[in-house]
């Protein structure tokens, strides 16, 4: 199993995009479970993409919403730059989508409750900087009846 920066022990694939991967990951030091954003180590001696990531943390280390998963931690580990956040096993709004029965919509209360907590937290996330890996996979699904 492999282990970054002598703390987190990576267990899960969760996804990957274009400049990273995430993890379902244990931080052995508290004993709980994170959310563990590799940045590509293919892409570290790019310093152009480098620096988009490290703002990307930035932001995500300053901006505080109910909305947005709290940040424990990030750094470097060799060629790895990392982001550690809460782990939570909600599923991604595209999963929300696709679960849908063929001709059945979302019911328009939910949709607007969606929405507005979704604006809310991109706000506070725009106000510490741009974010810009903002998809249907890395928005999570709360419906307000559970």
């Amino acid at each position: 199993m492999e282990k970054l920066a002598g703390r987190y022990e990576l267990k899960v694939n969760l996804g990957q995009g274009l400049m990273g991967e995430s993890y379902r990951a244990l931080d052995i030091q508290l004993g709980r479970e994170v959310r563990v954003k590799l940045m590509r180590a293919d892409l570290f001696d790019m310093e152009e993409t480098r620096e988009r990531f490290l703002s990307y943390v930035d932001t995500c280390k300053q901006a505080s919403h109910p909305s947005l998963l709290k940040v424990f931690d990030a750094g470097k580990d060799g060629k790895k730059l990392y982001l550690v956040t809460e782990y939570t096993p909600l599923r991604s709004f595209r999963a929300r989508l696709k679960a849908l029965k063929p001709g059945k919509p979302l019911p328009w209360a939910e949709l607007e409750e969606f929405f507005s907590r979704l604006c809310l937290a991109l706000e506070e996330l725009h106000m510490h900087g741009p974010h810009a890996d903002l998809k249907p996979e890395n928005i999570f699904y709360v419906s307000t009846d559970k």
